[in-house]
Protein backbone atom coordinates (compact mmCIF):
# COMPACT_ATOMS: atom_id res chain seq x y z
CA UNK A 1 0.00 0.00 0.00
CA UNK A 2 2.96 2.19 -0.29
CA UNK A 3 2.19 5.44 -2.65
CA UNK A 4 4.18 5.26 -6.02
CA UNK A 5 5.84 8.35 -5.47
CA UNK A 6 7.91 6.72 -2.87
CA UNK A 7 9.29 4.57 -5.31
CA UNK A 8 8.49 6.71 -9.23
CA UNK A 9 9.38 10.47 -8.08
CA UNK A 10 7.92 12.33 -10.60
CA UNK A 11 4.61 10.20 -10.74
CA UNK A 12 1.46 12.92 -10.04
CA UNK A 13 -1.86 12.75 -11.44
CA UNK A 14 -3.99 15.36 -13.10
CA UNK A 15 -6.63 15.66 -9.82
CA UNK A 16 -9.80 17.21 -11.67
CA UNK A 17 -12.14 15.35 -14.22
CA UNK A 18 -12.74 16.57 -18.08
CA UNK A 19 -15.03 19.55 -17.44
CA UNK A 20 -12.06 21.06 -15.43
CA UNK A 21 -9.50 20.02 -18.01
CA UNK A 22 -11.85 21.27 -21.04
CA UNK A 23 -12.29 24.71 -19.57
CA UNK A 24 -8.52 25.06 -18.52
CA UNK A 25 -7.47 24.14 -22.23
CA UNK A 26 -10.45 26.85 -23.43
CA UNK A 27 -8.78 29.23 -20.48
CA UNK A 28 -5.01 28.73 -22.41
CA UNK A 29 -4.10 27.64 -19.33
CA UNK A 30 -2.09 24.26 -19.20
CA UNK A 31 -3.83 21.32 -18.11
CA UNK A 32 -2.02 20.02 -14.49
CA UNK A 33 -1.15 23.47 -12.95
CA UNK A 34 -4.25 24.07 -11.13
CA UNK A 35 -3.75 22.31 -7.71
CA UNK A 36 -6.37 20.27 -6.21
CA UNK A 37 -6.34 17.22 -3.52
CA UNK A 38 -5.09 13.86 -4.96
CA UNK A 39 -6.01 10.71 -3.13
CA UNK A 40 -2.76 8.34 -2.85
CA UNK A 41 -2.42 5.68 -5.79
CA UNK A 42 -0.67 2.82 -4.55
CA UNK A 43 1.17 -0.07 -5.68
CA UNK A 44 -1.65 -2.23 -5.15
CA UNK A 45 -4.12 0.30 -7.01
CA UNK A 46 -1.57 -0.43 -9.86
CA UNK A 47 -1.61 -4.23 -9.34
CA UNK A 48 -5.40 -4.58 -9.34
CA UNK A 49 -6.24 -2.24 -12.04
CA UNK A 50 -7.71 -0.07 -9.47
CA UNK A 51 -5.53 3.67 -9.89
CA UNK A 52 -7.88 4.35 -12.64
CA UNK A 53 -4.88 4.92 -15.13
CA UNK A 54 -5.77 4.71 -18.95
CA UNK A 55 -5.19 1.63 -20.52
CA UNK A 56 -2.21 2.78 -22.81
CA UNK A 57 0.07 6.15 -22.43
CA UNK A 58 0.36 8.22 -24.45
CA UNK A 59 -2.33 7.81 -26.58
CA UNK A 60 -2.70 6.69 -30.10
CA UNK A 61 -3.64 9.92 -32.61
CA UNK A 62 -6.77 9.25 -34.85
CA UNK A 63 -6.98 12.33 -36.66
CA UNK A 64 -10.07 10.95 -38.96
CA UNK A 65 -11.68 9.89 -35.55
CA UNK A 66 -14.96 9.16 -34.95
CA UNK A 67 -14.30 7.55 -38.53
CA UNK A 68 -11.16 4.96 -37.80
CA UNK A 69 -8.94 3.78 -40.63
CA UNK A 70 -5.88 1.41 -39.19
CA UNK A 71 -3.84 3.51 -41.83
CA UNK A 72 -4.40 6.88 -40.09
CA UNK A 73 -3.69 5.60 -36.58
CA UNK A 74 -0.44 6.47 -35.34
CA UNK A 75 1.66 5.44 -32.44
CA UNK A 76 4.52 4.83 -31.42
CA UNK A 77 6.07 3.37 -28.14
CA UNK A 78 7.94 6.07 -26.08
CA UNK A 79 11.77 5.25 -25.59
CA UNK A 80 11.54 6.98 -21.91
CA UNK A 81 9.57 6.66 -19.03
CA UNK A 82 8.94 10.79 -18.76
CA UNK A 83 6.22 10.78 -21.66
CA UNK A 84 4.09 8.52 -19.85
CA UNK A 85 4.41 10.32 -16.89
CA UNK A 86 3.66 13.67 -18.47
CA UNK A 87 0.31 11.78 -20.04
CA UNK A 88 -0.45 10.88 -16.65
CA UNK A 89 0.15 14.19 -15.06
CA UNK A 90 -2.04 15.99 -17.86
CA UNK A 91 -4.90 13.72 -18.59
CA UNK A 92 -7.79 13.41 -15.92
CA UNK A 93 -8.15 9.59 -14.73
CA UNK A 94 -11.01 7.68 -16.13
CA UNK A 95 -12.43 7.08 -12.67
CA UNK A 96 -11.28 8.22 -9.16
CA UNK A 97 -8.76 5.42 -7.64
CA UNK A 98 -10.66 2.64 -6.39
CA UNK A 99 -13.64 3.11 -8.02
CA UNK A 100 -13.75 0.21 -9.96
CA UNK A 101 -10.91 -1.50 -12.26
CA UNK A 102 -9.76 0.42 -15.53
CA UNK A 103 -7.59 -2.25 -17.73
CA UNK A 104 -4.32 -0.70 -17.72
CA UNK A 105 -1.13 -1.66 -19.18
CA UNK A 106 0.39 1.88 -17.97
CA UNK A 107 -0.06 1.44 -14.60
CA UNK A 108 1.52 -2.00 -14.83
CA UNK A 109 4.23 -0.42 -16.16
CA UNK A 110 4.93 2.04 -13.52
CA UNK A 111 4.46 -0.90 -11.00
CA UNK A 112 7.39 -2.43 -12.91
CA UNK A 113 8.70 0.87 -12.23
CA UNK A 114 8.32 0.70 -8.77
CA UNK A 115 10.04 -2.77 -7.96
CA UNK A 116 12.80 -1.71 -10.07
CA UNK A 117 13.01 1.60 -7.55
CA UNK A 118 12.81 -0.97 -4.66
CA UNK A 119 15.54 -3.04 -5.96
CA UNK A 120 17.88 -0.08 -6.13
CA UNK A 121 17.53 0.14 -9.79
CA UNK A 122 16.50 2.44 -12.83
CA UNK A 123 13.32 1.48 -14.94
CA UNK A 124 15.78 -0.01 -17.84
CA UNK A 125 17.30 -2.37 -14.75
CA UNK A 126 13.76 -3.81 -14.81
CA UNK A 127 14.28 -7.16 -16.67
CA UNK A 128 17.82 -7.99 -15.22
CA UNK A 129 16.16 -7.32 -11.46
CA UNK A 130 13.46 -10.23 -12.99
CA UNK A 131 15.69 -12.55 -14.00
CA UNK A 132 17.87 -12.44 -10.57
CA UNK A 133 15.04 -12.07 -8.19
CA UNK A 134 12.24 -14.38 -9.74
CA UNK A 135 13.36 -16.53 -12.98
CA UNK A 136 16.55 -17.52 -11.71
CA UNK A 137 15.27 -18.15 -7.52
CA UNK A 138 12.15 -20.77 -9.49
CA UNK A 139 14.73 -22.72 -12.10
CA UNK A 140 13.23 -20.98 -15.26
CA UNK A 141 15.08 -22.21 -17.48
CA UNK A 142 13.05 -20.26 -20.57
CA UNK A 143 11.85 -17.09 -18.92
CA UNK A 144 13.15 -13.94 -19.54
CA UNK A 145 12.04 -10.50 -19.95
CA UNK A 146 12.60 -9.20 -23.67
CA UNK A 147 16.15 -7.42 -24.58
CA UNK A 148 18.19 -7.06 -27.60
CA UNK A 149 20.40 -9.77 -26.32
CA UNK A 150 17.19 -12.08 -25.75
CA UNK A 151 14.90 -10.98 -28.68
CA UNK A 152 16.35 -14.35 -30.88
CA UNK A 153 14.64 -16.17 -28.52
CA UNK A 154 11.19 -15.35 -29.62
CA UNK A 155 9.27 -17.87 -32.06
CA UNK A 156 7.66 -15.63 -34.71
CA UNK A 157 4.39 -16.57 -36.01
CA UNK A 158 3.41 -16.65 -39.53
CA UNK A 159 0.66 -14.08 -39.33
CA UNK A 160 0.88 -10.68 -37.63
CA UNK A 161 4.76 -11.29 -37.16
CA UNK A 162 5.55 -7.51 -37.08
CA UNK A 163 4.33 -7.45 -33.34
CA UNK A 164 7.54 -9.21 -32.36
CA UNK A 165 9.62 -6.27 -33.96
CA UNK A 166 7.67 -3.96 -31.41
CA UNK A 167 10.88 -1.86 -29.21
CA UNK A 168 8.68 -1.89 -25.85
CA UNK A 169 11.47 0.04 -23.97
CA UNK A 170 9.65 1.56 -21.14
CA UNK A 171 6.49 -0.89 -21.85
CA UNK A 172 8.62 -4.14 -20.76
CA UNK A 173 6.82 -5.41 -17.47
CA UNK A 174 3.45 -4.70 -19.00
CA UNK A 175 4.26 -7.25 -22.44
CA UNK A 176 8.08 -7.99 -22.08
CA UNK A 177 8.07 -11.55 -20.54
CA UNK A 178 8.27 -14.57 -22.14
CA UNK A 179 8.45 -18.25 -21.21
CA UNK A 180 7.56 -21.93 -21.86
CA UNK A 181 4.65 -24.45 -21.22
CA UNK A 182 7.81 -26.12 -19.27
CA UNK A 183 8.18 -23.68 -16.64
CA UNK A 184 4.33 -21.69 -16.44
CA UNK A 185 3.93 -25.55 -15.39
CA UNK A 186 6.84 -24.89 -12.82
CA UNK A 187 5.23 -21.80 -11.72
CA UNK A 188 1.56 -23.16 -11.82
CA UNK A 189 2.83 -26.18 -9.31
CA UNK A 190 4.38 -23.58 -6.80
CA UNK A 191 0.89 -21.61 -7.24
CA UNK A 192 -1.49 -24.40 -6.16
CA UNK A 193 1.01 -25.84 -3.67
CA UNK A 194 3.07 -22.91 -2.10
CA UNK A 195 4.62 -25.21 0.25
CA UNK A 196 6.89 -26.58 -2.09
CA UNK A 197 10.64 -25.99 -1.85
CA UNK A 198 11.34 -24.51 -4.82
CA UNK A 199 8.01 -21.73 -4.33
CA UNK A 200 9.01 -18.33 -3.54
CA UNK A 201 5.69 -16.94 -1.86
CA UNK A 202 4.90 -18.04 1.34
CA UNK A 203 1.05 -19.43 2.25
CA UNK A 204 0.55 -16.57 4.10
CA UNK A 205 1.45 -14.94 0.86
CA UNK A 206 -1.15 -16.56 -1.58
CA UNK A 207 -3.72 -16.32 1.05
CA UNK A 208 -3.85 -12.88 0.74
CA UNK A 209 -3.15 -12.69 -3.00
CA UNK A 210 -5.69 -15.21 -3.77
CA UNK A 211 -8.83 -12.85 -3.36
CA UNK A 212 -11.48 -10.41 -5.11
CA UNK A 213 -11.30 -6.90 -4.79
CA UNK A 214 -13.74 -5.97 -7.17
CA UNK A 215 -16.85 -8.08 -8.53
CA UNK A 216 -19.13 -6.58 -10.96
CA UNK A 217 -22.60 -6.74 -11.06
CA UNK A 218 -22.88 -9.93 -13.73
CA UNK A 219 -21.48 -11.89 -11.05
CA UNK A 220 -19.43 -13.90 -13.54
CA UNK A 221 -16.37 -11.71 -13.04
CA UNK A 222 -13.87 -10.44 -10.33
CA UNK A 223 -10.37 -8.53 -9.96
CA UNK A 224 -7.47 -9.29 -7.72
CA UNK A 225 -4.48 -8.36 -7.55
CA UNK A 226 -3.51 -9.02 -10.64
CA UNK A 227 -5.75 -11.55 -11.24
CA UNK A 228 -8.71 -11.55 -13.28
CA UNK A 229 -11.20 -14.00 -11.80
CA UNK A 230 -14.15 -15.88 -13.49
CA UNK A 231 -15.94 -18.02 -12.22
CA UNK A 232 -17.14 -21.39 -13.85
CA UNK A 233 -19.59 -23.72 -12.03
CA UNK A 234 -18.42 -27.21 -10.91
CA UNK A 235 -20.17 -30.60 -11.69
CA UNK A 236 -22.93 -29.51 -8.79
CA UNK A 237 -22.98 -26.61 -9.76
CA UNK A 238 -21.54 -24.48 -7.43
CA UNK A 239 -19.15 -21.86 -8.83
CA UNK A 240 -16.33 -22.25 -8.21
CA UNK A 241 -13.03 -19.00 -8.73
CA UNK A 242 -10.87 -19.61 -11.26
CA UNK A 243 -7.59 -17.01 -10.82
CA UNK A 244 -6.32 -15.72 -14.51
CA UNK A 245 -3.63 -13.92 -16.23
CA UNK A 246 -3.56 -13.11 -19.63
CA UNK A 247 0.07 -12.77 -19.21
CA UNK A 248 2.74 -11.92 -21.71
CA UNK A 249 3.48 -15.42 -21.77
CA UNK A 250 5.18 -17.11 -24.65
CA UNK A 251 2.73 -19.07 -26.96
CA UNK A 252 3.16 -21.14 -30.87
CA UNK A 253 1.95 -21.71 -33.56
CA UNK A 254 0.06 -24.52 -32.86
CA UNK A 255 -0.47 -25.84 -29.62
CA UNK A 256 0.69 -29.33 -30.83
CA UNK A 257 4.03 -28.27 -31.06
CA UNK A 258 3.87 -27.91 -27.26
CA UNK A 259 2.33 -31.08 -26.40
CA UNK A 260 5.79 -32.85 -28.85
CA UNK A 261 8.24 -30.19 -27.19
CA UNK A 262 7.59 -28.55 -23.46
CA UNK A 263 10.76 -26.23 -24.36
CA UNK A 264 9.57 -24.64 -27.31
CA UNK A 265 10.05 -21.07 -27.27
CA UNK A 266 7.77 -18.66 -28.63
CA UNK A 267 5.98 -15.31 -28.00
CA UNK A 268 3.04 -13.08 -26.61
CA UNK A 269 4.25 -9.59 -26.25
CA UNK A 270 0.65 -8.86 -23.64
CA UNK A 271 -2.64 -10.61 -23.05
CA UNK A 272 -4.26 -10.15 -26.34
CA UNK A 273 -1.99 -8.56 -29.05
CA UNK A 274 -3.31 -8.92 -33.06
CA UNK A 275 -2.13 -12.80 -33.43
CA UNK A 276 -0.39 -13.50 -30.15
CA UNK A 277 -2.26 -14.97 -26.95
CA UNK A 278 -2.85 -16.77 -23.85
CA UNK A 279 -4.34 -17.84 -20.77
CA UNK A 280 -2.84 -19.40 -17.07
CA UNK A 281 -5.60 -19.84 -15.30
CA UNK A 282 -5.91 -22.80 -12.20
CA UNK A 283 -8.52 -23.40 -9.62
CA UNK A 284 -6.79 -23.32 -5.78
CA UNK A 285 -9.72 -25.40 -4.39
CA UNK A 286 -9.15 -28.11 -6.32
CA UNK A 287 -6.01 -27.81 -7.24
CA UNK A 288 -5.50 -28.07 -11.00
CA UNK A 289 -4.93 -25.58 -13.72
CA UNK A 290 -4.79 -24.89 -17.68
CA UNK A 291 -2.03 -23.39 -19.59
CA UNK A 292 -3.07 -21.81 -23.56
CA UNK A 293 -0.28 -20.75 -25.76
CA UNK A 294 -1.35 -19.73 -28.98
CA UNK A 295 -0.87 -17.79 -32.17
CA UNK A 296 -3.40 -16.95 -34.74
CA UNK A 297 -6.71 -14.42 -34.93
CA UNK A 298 -8.80 -16.13 -32.89
CA UNK A 299 -7.95 -14.45 -29.52
CA UNK A 300 -10.01 -16.08 -27.71
CA UNK A 301 -7.88 -18.45 -25.31
CA UNK A 302 -9.69 -18.33 -22.77
CA UNK A 303 -12.79 -19.90 -23.90
CA UNK A 304 -10.22 -23.14 -25.17
CA UNK A 305 -8.96 -23.01 -20.92
CA UNK A 306 -12.88 -23.19 -19.92
CA UNK A 307 -13.71 -25.50 -22.80
CA UNK A 308 -10.61 -27.88 -20.80
CA UNK A 309 -11.86 -27.17 -17.34
CA UNK A 310 -15.13 -28.28 -18.04
CA UNK A 311 -13.77 -31.53 -19.66
CA UNK A 312 -11.57 -32.29 -16.24
CA UNK A 313 -13.73 -30.66 -13.49
CA UNK A 314 -15.91 -33.85 -13.14
CA UNK A 315 -13.27 -36.38 -12.28
CA UNK A 316 -11.48 -33.52 -10.21
CA UNK A 317 -14.67 -33.19 -8.13
CA UNK A 318 -15.70 -36.78 -8.16
CA UNK A 319 -12.44 -37.51 -7.20
CA UNK A 320 -12.37 -34.76 -3.98
CA UNK A 321 -15.96 -35.67 -3.35
CA UNK A 322 -14.64 -39.52 -2.70
CA UNK A 323 -11.44 -38.49 -1.08
CA UNK A 324 -13.57 -36.35 1.53
CA UNK A 325 -15.98 -38.98 2.36
CA UNK A 326 -13.45 -41.21 3.33
CA UNK A 327 -11.68 -38.99 5.62
CA UNK A 328 -14.38 -37.46 7.27
CA UNK A 329 -17.97 -38.78 6.86
CA UNK A 330 -19.72 -41.66 8.30
CA UNK A 331 -20.99 -42.09 11.74
CA UNK A 332 -18.93 -41.10 14.74
CA UNK A 333 -18.91 -41.71 18.83
CA UNK A 334 -16.95 -41.37 21.51
CA UNK A 335 -15.01 -44.30 22.95
CA UNK A 336 -17.79 -43.98 26.15
CA UNK A 337 -20.81 -43.49 23.84
CA UNK A 338 -21.46 -40.08 25.03
CA UNK A 339 -20.31 -38.18 22.00
CA UNK A 340 -21.53 -38.90 18.72
CA UNK A 341 -21.50 -37.05 14.70
CA UNK A 342 -22.83 -38.13 11.59
CA UNK A 343 -21.36 -36.54 8.11
CA UNK A 344 -21.52 -36.83 4.81
CA UNK A 345 -20.71 -35.97 1.46
CA UNK A 346 -23.45 -33.90 -1.11
CA UNK A 347 -23.40 -32.15 -3.98
CA UNK A 348 -19.43 -31.22 -3.31
CA UNK A 349 -20.19 -30.35 -0.04
CA UNK A 350 -19.51 -32.17 3.64
CA UNK A 351 -22.50 -31.65 6.11
CA UNK A 352 -22.92 -32.52 9.82
CA UNK A 353 -26.79 -33.97 10.44
CA UNK A 354 -25.86 -34.81 13.90
CA UNK A 355 -23.84 -33.66 16.45
CA UNK A 356 -24.22 -34.72 20.28
CA UNK A 357 -21.59 -33.88 23.06
CA UNK A 358 -21.70 -36.11 26.39
CA UNK A 359 -25.25 -36.25 26.20
CA UNK A 360 -26.30 -32.96 24.98
CA UNK A 361 -27.86 -32.00 21.48
CA UNK A 362 -25.94 -29.64 20.42
CA UNK A 363 -27.94 -28.28 17.42
CA UNK A 364 -30.61 -27.81 20.66
CA UNK A 365 -27.89 -25.87 22.24
CA UNK A 366 -27.25 -23.46 18.69
CA UNK A 367 -31.01 -22.95 18.09
CA UNK A 368 -32.87 -23.50 21.18
CA UNK A 369 -35.38 -26.73 21.66
CA UNK A 370 -37.70 -25.56 18.61
CA UNK A 371 -35.50 -25.95 16.00
CA UNK A 372 -36.35 -27.68 13.05
CA UNK A 373 -36.01 -31.37 12.75
CA UNK A 374 -33.25 -32.97 9.94
CA UNK A 375 -31.64 -29.50 10.21
CA UNK A 376 -27.80 -29.50 8.86
CA UNK A 377 -25.01 -27.82 9.27
CA UNK A 378 -22.16 -27.41 6.67
CA UNK A 379 -18.91 -28.28 8.01
CA UNK A 380 -15.98 -25.38 6.67
CA UNK A 381 -12.14 -26.28 7.01
CA UNK A 382 -9.95 -23.49 9.05
CA UNK A 383 -7.42 -24.29 6.34
CA UNK A 384 -5.61 -26.29 8.81
CA UNK A 385 -5.05 -30.04 8.14
CA UNK A 386 -8.02 -32.50 9.83
CA UNK A 387 -9.42 -28.91 11.32
CA UNK A 388 -13.03 -27.78 10.72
Amino acid sequence: DDPVEKYVKKFTYYPHGWEEYLSESQEGSTPGERKGKRDPITLRQLATHMAGIGRDYPPATIPTWPKIDPRNITRQLPNSTEPILETIRELPLIAPPYTYPIYSNTGFNVLGWAVAAAAGGKPEDYPDILHQDIFKPLGLSSAFNLTEETASNVAVSRLGSHEVDLALGPYNPAGGQFSSLKDLTKVMQTFLDPSRKESLLHPYTMREWLRPLHGFPDDLTEVGAPWEIVKVPDANGNPRRWYSKSQPFVSCTSLAAFILNADLLATHLGGNLLTSHSIFIFDPTTSFGVIVLMTGFDHNALKIAINAIQIFQGAFDRLLEQTTMELYGGYWKSDDGKSEAITYVEKGSLWLSRLFLNGTDIFAVLEGPLYPRGRRYGIWTTGRDEEF
